[in-house]
């Protein structure tokens, strides 16, 4: 994972946020899953095979973020994956993660199934141990969030990713499609739906890559009395990450005011900016003393031996990609 990935990997463990996540997404913001709901599930999935001399091999599979829903009798899957570049695979690598997960599912069933028949001491079979009617697995939904600058140009299901000019007739009609649950940050409308600081965390990076929004955005009251992790992860997020350093002086009664850091960060720039037009002043005057003394020399040696200014630039040895700008100005 980058830094931006680690950084809502962090955030989104938090159950509170899952959970607004979660909401926002398939109830619109009604507050229909709870944090208490949530259970941590193990995000790998082991995949086994035999290598070409036949012993065993296993690969390891992991999704970003995975947790348990479970309310009453209602069971649920929920995986989040965090995106910050476009991955034009997402719908293939997201039916993958799935199938994984119900593959899973239906291997305990089968394990819980061989264990009833050896308490029975009967040696299970094949066709014992195969799913019947009665045996049914849990659903799995698994959000994408891209947070990227870019618009999300890929594909948003499978059938965005076949060719379908070369495909056979009728075949994309005929077509068993799989979606994906795409949300990006930079395509959100209504930031109000959210629970959480998780809003004001991908408002923010909605606003990545345009300082003069990110100020706006910060002047807003919801900013201006942020948890840390929040005022953290907002930092990292916009590339803000000189605010990260700040944040102690913008803590007031508890909370962090990202405005405060963004001025501390606006200051900073514009000192950098004014020395940085210092040395640049100084430079440029440097350059343009030497371009005087040579100039002063080349007429020196005109007026001297009565030659040309070609035949004079040639004496002092002035580059060839020079000499337009010293006869510019003789």
């Amino acid at each position: 994972m980058g830094k931006k990935d680690d950084t809502m990997y962090d955030y989104l463990e938090n159950r509170d946020k899952f959970a607004d996540l979660v909401n926002m997404v398939m109830y619109q913001g009604e507050q229909v899953i709870q944090a208490s709901m949530l259970e941590p599930e193990d995000t790998r999935y082991v995949r086994k095979g035999r290598k070409k001399n036949g012993k065993l091999a296993t690969k390891n599979h992991y999704r970003d973020l995975k947790k348990r829903l479970s309310d009453g009798g209602r069971i649920g899957i929920i995986a989040i994956e965090n995106q910050d570049a476009v991955d034009y695979s997402m719908p293939l690598r997201i039916m993958e993660y799935d199938c994984m997960e119900y593959r899973k599912q239906v291997r305990q069933i089968q394990r819980d199934k061989t264990n009833e028949l050896k308490k029975e001491n009967r040696v299970p079979s094949d066709w014992e141990t195969k799913l019947t009617e009665a045996d049914k697995i849990n659903p799995v939904q698994t959000i994408c969030l891209y947070h990227g600058e870019e618009m999300w140009a890929g594909p948003k299901s499978l059938k965005d990713m076949i060719n379908w000019q070369d495909a056979p007739i009728k075949w994309e009609e005929q077509f068993h499609d799989y979606g994906m649950t795409l949300v990006c940050a930079n395509e959100i409308k209504d930031f109000s739906v959210f629970r959480t600081e998780l809003g004001q965390l991908l408002q923010a990076i909605a606003c990545a890559g345009d300082k003069a929004k990110l100020q706006a955005l910060f002047q807003k009251e919801e900013y201006s009395h942020l948890e840390r992790e929040t005022a953290e992860a907002i930092a990292i997020m916009t590339d803000v990450d000189i605010v990260l350093n700040k944040l102690d002086k913008c803590e007031e009664n508890g909370g962090y005011d990202m405005c405060k850091g963004m001025e501390d960060w606006a200051k900073e720039e514009q000192e950098k900016g004014a020395a940085r037009g210092k040395i640049e002043g100084r430079i440029e005057g440097k350059i343009e003393g030497k371009i005087e003394s040579k100039l002063e020399s080349i007429q020196n040696l005109m007026q001297n031996m009565k030659i040309t200014a070609e035949e004079a630039m040639n004496l002092l040895g002035v580059p060839v990609e020079e000499r337009a700008e010293y006869l510019a100005k003789l």
